[in-house]
């Protein structure tokens, strides 16, 4: 029968004690003092340390057990002139391992070593448990150093707990001194379950050291099976580290057990190439090629990190074309977006020269028959040059256009953005010049970027709400009042928190004071007459003017309607 179905006036007196502390050692808050109260108030048994022990320890129950309750027992006690002994002391410490207290912790330890009572191994446990809880993890750790000084050895599950917490807690320098301490020491009893989390929150963490340490040590030898979601976060870690070497097996592993790999993975590759101490642009460059022979399309997104290197200096960019060339050479597949890499690399230089003779030799990476493969991306990139370009921008812009219609490839929303800032540029640079023929130049820049913001809005496109904002200021400037059916344009398209909702109200302003000033200068005259005979003097569209003018590019309906 157990104890608590018996009634309590039939047991004896030794039986009682013997009842109160197995209901103590399982929790049992309500029936130990129930048991007590029998003792004193039935039996006549004057209250002792005994009974005290009992009703601390039973506190340890997670759920009905508490600190305060062990206040006022600790209090009680001292009022009936008895001492805690060391198992009182025991007693409390493992009940604050499961409700932390750090003032009556402080306190049982100062009164232990007062007293000179010592502490076994079970209470330097429960006291490192008990700073775990609290979070103190360094003094949770000088206590763990202080149990090796001692030549008391932490049991395993302490150890375990340590990692679990510190890893929930972010403390990944410590956990990876720890677990490699443990594995040097060849320790054993570490579960998958804990090599998993440790995995899954050093990879989260991007912890290179902790890591590469698990992989190495549990995957890599087979003791631990990793996730996808593992695998990813030790190849973004290893990434971002820059170990090529580390990236590279997580990827075999995963084409073991026949996962295909996926175009985030190269790029995470190519990433940890490029952020090494000594970046390999051809082992990046390569990996691009990898991509085709697997019939992945590589884009603008998987050349970040090379860009932000190459664009650097002139000379990176020239090696980095030089090993296209080489590669192309030794029979390897070159992606479209490694040229427009190096296209864009010229641009960010604004050095649009080179960046036209890497155009020009684009056909001689082509494997098939076509002409070139060209796509929307690389005159994008040539077109933003054109905005940059002082002297033959909108020729330039002209050029370009006549290759997409040769070629036949498709435009989209950001070509003709770029083609309206190339010419509101161009004519911004000249509308306050002197000379007749820079005058009617810029106002023909100005007419053709409208008439291409026209086909814009007739596609069901718009641009960019900047590049709108310096066409209309360029509009104000030069006395030309479309600038109001643009303005009418942006209220009518934009929505609540977008770039114009948060940045129409200033761009107004600049451009009404853009306007009004305009109008200043040309109060004493009449404005009316000088307009009409200012547009008398812009050429008729589709004529062919002299000198500069010639090879600007005309806004035409064959752009939007080329198929690819």
């Amino acid at each position: 029968m157990k104890y608590e179905e018996a009634p309590l006036d039939e047991e004896s007196v030794d039986s009682l004690y013997t009842r109160l502390h197995d209901l103590a050692g399982r929790g049992r808050v309500d029936s130990c003092r129930a048991v007590v109260q029998e003792l004193v108030r039935e039996r006549g048994q004057a209250p002792n340390i005994e009974m005290y022990n009992a009703l601390i320890a039973s506190n340890t129950n997670p759920d009905a057990g508490a600190a305060w309750r062990v206040h006022r027992l600790l209090k009680e006690l001292q009022d009936e002139g008895l001492e805690p002994d060391q198992a009182t002391c025991h007693n409390v410490l493992k009940v604050l391992a499961i409700h932390p207290d750090s003032l009556l912790s402080a306190d049982i330890q100062r009164h232990m070593r007062d007293k000179w009572l010592p502490t076994t191994a079970d209470g330097h446990c429960d006291i490192t448990v008990g700073l775990l809880r609290q979070g103190c993890f360094e003094m949770a750790l000088d206590n763990l150093d202080a149990m090796g000084r001692e030549g008391t050895k932490p049991q395993p599950w302490l150890l375990d707990m340590f990692a679990y917490m510190l890893c929930e807690a972010g403390e990944m320098d410590m956990v990876y001194r720890m677990v490699r301490s443990r594995w040097e020491n060849a320790e054993i009893g570490m579960s998958p379950i804990l090599w998993s989390w440790i995995l899954d929150h050093a990879s989260t963490a991007r912890h290179h050291p902790l890591t590469e340490f698990v992989w190495r040590t549990q995957v890599e030898l087979g003791f631990l099976q990793a996730s996808s979601g593992m695998c990813y976060g030790t190849l973004s870690t290893a990434s971002r580290a820059g170990d090529p070497t580390l990236a590279t097996d997580v990827l075999r592993y995963l084409a073991k057990r026949g996962e295909k790999n996926t175009p985030l993975h190269y790029q995470l590759l190519i990433d940890a190439y490029m952020n090494g101490e000594t970046p390999d642009v051809e082992k990046a460059l390569s990996v691009l090629g990898v991509m085709s022979m697997e019939k992945l399309q590589a884009t603008v997104w998987h050349t970040r990190s090379l860009f932000v290197y190459l664009s650097k200096s002139p000379e990176l960019v020239q090696e980095a074309f030089a090993t296209l060339q080489q590669l192309h050479a030794d029979g390897r597949a070159i992606p479209i977006a490694a040229i427009n890499l190096i296209l864009e690399c010229y641009v960010q230089q604004r050095n649009l020269v080179e960046a036209e003779k890497v155009y020009k030799q684009m056909h001689t990476f082509n494997s098939n028959s076509a002409k070139t493969f060209a796509n929307t991306e690389t005159f994008n990139i040539l077109l933003k040059a054109c905005r940059d370009d002082e002297s033959a921008g909108p020729q330039q812009a002209g050029f370009f256009i006549s290759e997409m219609l040769a070629l036949r490839v498709q435009p989209d929303a950001l070509t003709y953005d770029r083609l309206i800032l190339a010419f509101t540029y161009a004519a911004s640079r000249r509308e306050n010049a002197v000379a007749e023929t820079d005058r009617q130049y810029a106002l023909q820049c100005i007419d053709l970027a409208c008439r291409y913001f026209n086909e814009i809005q007739s596609l069901d496109w718009r641009p960019r709400w900047q590049t709108l904002t310096a066409l209309m200021l360029c509009l104000a400037r030069n006395g030309d009042g479309r600038w109001m059916d643009l303005m009418q344009f942006a209220d009518d398209n934009s929505v609540k928190g977008d770039d114009w909702d948060t940045t129409g109200p200033k761009a107004k302003q600049r451009v009404e004071s853009a306007w009004v000033s305009f109008k200043q200068n040309f109060l004493m005259g009449d404005l009316k007459k000088h307009r009409q005979e200012q547009r008398q003097e812009i050429p008729v569209q589709g004529e062919t003017q002299e000198g500069e003018l010639q090879g600007m590019a005309e806004p035409t309906a064959a752009i939007a309607s080329v198929q690819v």
